[in-house]
Formats: C-alpha cells, structure tokens, sequence
C-alpha cells in the first residue's frame, strides 16, 4: 500500500464517521424546515465532493476539478446556484 493511498483512506475513513455521526444526529432531533432545508444545501455540497472525487479517481477527463469546486465552495459560501455545473 503507497503512502499516499493510506493517506486517502484515512480522509474517507474519517469522513465516514462524520456522516454517520451526522446522520444519527438527524435521526435523534427534529428540525425546522428552515434548518432542514440549510442542511440539505450542505449535503448536496458534500454530495458533489464525493462526485469530484470519484471522477477523480476514475480519471475522467471531461470534469474539469478546479472549476468544479470553485463552483462546489461558491454554493457553499452563497447558498445558492450561481453558474453551471454538476451539483
């Protein structure tokens, strides 16, 4: 195993355990609508990520990454869809 493979396995292995402290947290508390919906926003960027970084990984050449999270932390930071792209 290359060092730099662990290093990616450790990054998922910790994101993995955020979502699912996350979502045991979502089943435990009803929210509002309002916060509902703002965490929603955030899961799609989260979403997207995981798309980035399987068309990373596959080695897809039609996903240009920087332009893509450029876009993925605009939405995060301005919470709505400004350009095109795919989250």
């Amino acid at each position: 195993m290359t060092k730099e493979r662990k290093k990616v396995q450790r990054h998922l292995s910790r994101a993995r355990q955020e979502m699912r402290a996350a979502l045991q947290k979502v089943r435990d508390v009803e929210f509002s609508e309002e916060d509902a919906e703002l965490l929603r926003r955030q899961n799609e960027g989260v979403q997207g990520m995981s798309r980035l970084l399987e068309a990373a990984l596959s080695g897809d050449s039609d996903t240009d990454l920087d332009a893509e999270l450029a876009e993925l932390e605009e939405r995060r930071q301005w919470g709505e869809r400004r350009g095109r792209g795919s989250w």
